[in-house]
C-alpha cells in the first residue's frame, strides 16, 4: 500500500528544501543532468541534483507525480500544482537551504530559480529548481567532489492518503 502527499505545503519557517550531502540521500530518486565548465551536458544516475560550476547553480527535482519515493509515497500532479503555487505564493526569503535536515538556514544559498515541469498535455510531471551555491565554499568544494547526492523537502502536508 502506498500514500499520497496531499497538497505539501514547504513554503513558511519549517519549509525547506535540504541539500543532502555525504552519507545522506534523497527519497525522491531522481536522475541528475551535471553541466561542465564547457556548457555540455553529461547524464549521470546520481540521485536529483547537476551542478553548473560555471554559474554555481545547484539544479534540483523537489519531486516528480506518481513516482513512489523511498517512503513508498507519492504526489500526484495536482499535489506538485499546490506545492508549487504555494511556495511562490508565500516565498519571503528564497534562503530556504539547509543541510541534511539539519534546520540551520543557509544564509549564502539563494533560490534562483523554480518551474514545474509539463507534458505535452499541459500536466505538471515535476517541480524543478536551482539554488545559487556560488558564495558557499563548502557546498562549491562538495558539488565540485560529486557529494551532493540531491535535496530533500520538509514541509507539512494536508494528509497522508492510503491509495
Amino acid at each position: 500500500m502506498s500514500g499520497r502527499l496531499k497538497n505539501p505545503k514547504i513554503s513558511g519557517k519549517n519549509g525547506y528544501i535540504s541539500i543532502l550531502i555525504d552519507d545522506t540521500f534523497p527519497a525522491n530518486k531522481e536522475g541528475v543532468i551535471v553541466k561542465s565548465a564547457s556548457d555540455q551536458a553529461e547524464k549521470y544516475f546520481m540521485k536529483t541534483t547537476g551542478f553548473d560550476e560555471l554559474k554555481g547553480y545547484l539544479y534540483f527535482t523537489t519531486y516528480s507525480a506518481g513516482k513512489l519515493d523511498t517512503d513508498n509515497e507519492f504526489m500526484k500532479s495536482e499535489d506538485i500544482d499546490f506545492m508549487h503555487d504555494d511556495l511562490m505564493k508565500n516565498l519571503v526569503t528564497n534562503r530556504m537551504a539547509d543541510i541534511n535536515h539539519n534546520k540551520q538556514r543557509l544564509n549564502n544559498v539563494w533560490i534562483n530559480e523554480i518551474w514545474k515541469e509539463k507534458d505535452k498535455d499541459g500536466k505538471t510531471i515535476a517541480s524543478k529548481g536551482a539554488y545559487y551555491i556560488k558564495e558557499n565554499e563548502m557546498l562549491m568544494q562538495k558539488a565540485k567532489e560529486g557529494k551532493i547526492n540531491g535535496v530533500s523537502i520538509m514541509g507539512e502536508v494536508e494528509e497522508v492518503i492510503e491509495e
